[in-house]
């Protein structure tokens, strides 16, 4: 049964406009529409005419969406995630065009496609209204929505109605505090890991009256977490205005994306929140790394040469611990040995070399399609010649050093998306690479794309022990993208790539390779991803994928290709747009480490794209800041004392690699010393052993444990020993 509402709708004339329920432009209003429609928002409209570009009526600015309506049509508009957190309405403006007043229905759709209650409205003639709706109305049940309908109530054709200024709203009084700004230090973290999160708040009624900031979430069984003012909660200093907390993030969330909301209160009852944005949580490290690559996180680029001049990354002077190159068909013919000038060139610099075999392309006649593909593979001479090409780059890369092979970027991707296409070839089945034919006549393997897939593996471990098989995974793999889908979605996306995989012989292989984008964003090519990780496309969705992807694998992953473009270029000339994806990943390298990836490798996907040599050295800057040793903690400080209980603060580390502190503790004059790690915390209680005066310092360490020179000396007299627990001795 259909339930039904009417709503109260206030009209707005040009002559005066009444007070405003919610503040105007507000920055944390969710916007739909504003002279165009919000970015990744889709046009799903049914049953008329939609211009979304209208200059006939217009509320504000230059355009409105004029919807020319059949009978029961509707304008319908699609996000696949709209982040409602602390929103209370939707708002919009709209004008019922001429003659006679217009019937209308407004309702949501809910992530399984299910309507919400349908709210009945008069779009009047000739003016425009401003219509508030609550969003419990709407979304009783507070579902995640992802889309809204304004339909035709009537079985009238060629009405014509117009709508401006559409969004999600804040129902915040002027007296409520002002959270001004907030942010959360990881943005993809192991359930049972500490989460740092802090904002600045405000009041309009003096600061002193506010009268508690907590983080809230939708998850089930969220506990509220109260954000302090006291210098020792990752705040800053007391009474900054800055509010924070590190706490444990409880395992049952693993597995989760979960949206984080400030909330803060005054003591006359004002509220406000303010949405941060998702945090994905993550499961255990999948995986181990290989014995033969570093066992930390690592970083490279496309970027060398074999002119000494033009060396980019070894001109750097850095540690960088990968290089790639791609290899394509007729490689051979580059001057000779080009393989093996390339692996020793970078062994001998003391980088990993990461060969990309593209092939596939060339040696399929030059036509990147996935029917293509299926129909040349059946061709037994195209896929002897592929193979003799690729045991040539094998036979080139053997050694004492380990050489990573990626294998053939995009190629999975086009045969799984085949496979899941509304027209595949015959027989194919989806997701199953065993109904693929191919050629392959090699003993010990079915002749079908599985059969390719592990011997392809096999092969490179055979020919060139010191190898490693990296088979590239593409997230559009099962003609969806899990950048535009729901959690549950994206979980199923991921284990069905696996599944897909692991019948190519992923579980023989070392790495699992994944990209992010072939393209900077600034382009216009592909879209901007929102770094805030507060919208879909977002860069802790990408994380979230391929951390299932490797779960489900059981591999370490390695992210390949990552657009060089930093926000600072000009955005208007070739191998200078911007992107905002290598400034993230140097901002989160834990994030990274924990979900899995071992490598993060920098380059343009073509000779238009921003490269590491043309990025006005953003790449090269941000690396030496990583690979630097974190400074020394500033400002410890005695806190408190009790018995044998001393609480110490000191200043936060601004590195971004930066995972935690120990704390050193010795008897003042020599003796006993012990040390304790705090993790990201910036205050922590020590239990001292005796009565007694102590020296107390504090390290910073990184994310592969490299650590600062100590802190100077803190004096800390305690006045009772610390009671000892003695357990019973049992002998069988």
């Amino acid at each position: 049964m259909k339930l039904f509402g009417i709503l109260t709708i206030i009209a707005i004339f040009t002559a005066g406009f009444p007070h405003k329920i919610h503040q105007p432009d507000s920055p944390d209003d969710l916007i739909v529409f504003d002279d165009r429609l919000a970015q990744n928002w889709s046009n799903w409209s049914w049953g008329g005419a939609f211009d979304l570009s209208s200059t006939v009526r217009v509320f504000s600015g230059s355009r409105s969406i004029q919807a020319t309506y059949n009978r029961w049509g509707g304008l319908s508009l699609y996000k696949p995630d709209i982040p409602l957190y602390g929103k209370t309405h939707l708002q919009f403006y709209v004008y019922g065009g001429s003659g006679t007043d217009k019937p209308l229905w407004v309702f949501v759709n809910y992530e399984d496609g299910k309507e919400g209650p349908r709210q009945g409205f008069t779009a009047r003639a000739n003016q425009w209204q401003k219509v508030e709706i609550p969003l419990t109305s709407l979304n009783p049940n507070n579902q995640k929505i992802t889309r809204l309908n304004w339909q035709n109530a009537s079985d009238n054709d060629g009405l014509a109605v117009y709508y401006d200024e559409i969004r999600f709203v804040g129902d915040i009084p002027p007296e409520a505090p002002r959270i001004l700004d907030g942010e959360y230090r990881s943005h993809s973290i192991r359930a049972g890991s500490l989460l740092a999160v802090r904002a600045r708040v405000d009041d309009p009624q003096g600061r002193d009256t506010i009268a508690q900031v907590s983080l809230e979430s939708d998850a089930d069984g969220w506990q509220s977490v109260p954000l302090l003012d006291d210098g020792l909660n990752n705040d800053g200093q007391a009474n900054d205005g800055v509010y924070g907390a590190a706490f444990a993030l409880p395992a049952r969330l693993a597995g989760r994306e979960i949206g984080l909301v400030v909330r803060a209160a005054d003591r006359h009852g004002n509220v406000s929140s303010r949405y941060l944005g998702m945090l994905t949580i993550l499961g255990e490290t999948p995986g181990r790394i290989p014995a033969a690559l570093p066992q930390k996180l690592g970083w490279g680029s496309n970027a060398w040469s074999e002119n000494p001049a033009q060396d980019w990354q070894k001109n750097t002077g850095l540690p960088w611990n990968y290089v790639y190159q791609y290899i394509t068909w007729g490689w051979e013919s580059w001057g000779g040995n080009f393989v093996r000038r390339f692996v020793g060139h970078s062994w001998r610099n003391g980088f990993i070399p990461v060969v990309t075999v593209y092939m596939m392309l060339g040696a399929t006649g030059g036509d990147e399609n996935a029917a293509v593909y299926a129909e040349k593979l059946k061709d037994e001479q195209v896929v002897n010649a592929y193979l003799q090409s690729l045991e040539r780059a094998l036979e080139e890369a053997v050694g004492d050093k380990p050489v990573i092979f990626v294998i053939e970027p995009d190629f999975y991707g086009f045969m799984q998306q085949l496979s899941n296409s509304s027209s595949p070839p015959s027989g194919v089945r989806a997701d199953d690479p065993d109904s693929f034919e191919v050629a392959l006549k090699k003993t010990g393997y079915p002749n079908t794309l599985s059969g390719f897939g592990k011997y392809l593996i096999d092969l490179i471990h055979q020919k060139a022990p010191n190898a490693l098989a990296a088979p590239m995974v593409s997230m559009w793999g099962v003609n969806r993208d899990p950048l535009f889908a729901s959690e549950p979605q994206t979980l199923d996306y991921a284990q069905r790539t696996a599944s897909f995989l692991l019948k190519m012989g992923a579980d023989q292989a070392d790495l699992i390779t994944v990209e992010w984008s072939d393209r900077d964003a600034g382009r216009g090519i592909r879209p901007w991803w929102d770094d805030r990780d507060g919208e879909l496309p977002r860069p802790n969705r990408a994380i979230y994928w391929a951390h299932q992807l490797g779960r489900s694998l059981n591999k370490r992953l390695l992210l390949w290709q990552v657009p060089v473009g930093n926000m600072d270029l000009d955005n208007t000339t070739c191998n200078h747009y911007r992107d905002n994806r290598a400034a993230y990943l140097f901002r989160h390298p834990q994030d990274m480490w924990e979900a899995g990836f071992v490598g993060i490798l920098f380059g343009g996907g073509d000779g238009c794209s921003t490269q590491v040599w043309t990025d006005g050295d953003f790449v090269k800057n941000q690396a030496r800041l990583y690979y630097q040793p974190p400074s020394t903690p500033l400002d410890l400080q005695r806190v408190q004392v009790n018995g044998s209980l001393a609480r110490l603060r000191w200043r936060e580390n601004l590195e971004s690699d930066v995972v935690g502190y120990r704390l050193e503790y010795q008897m003042e004059g020599g003796g006993q010393t012990g040390w304790v790690d705090a993790g990201i915390r910036n205050s922590i209680w020590i239990v001292l052993p005796q009565k007694g005066r102590w020296q107390i310092r504090v390290r910073a360490y990184d994310l592969h444990q490299g650590e600062t020179p100590p802190s100077g000396w803190v004096l800390v007299e305690t006045t009772e020993d610390a009671q000892r627990l003695y357990l019973p001795a049992i002998q069988r």
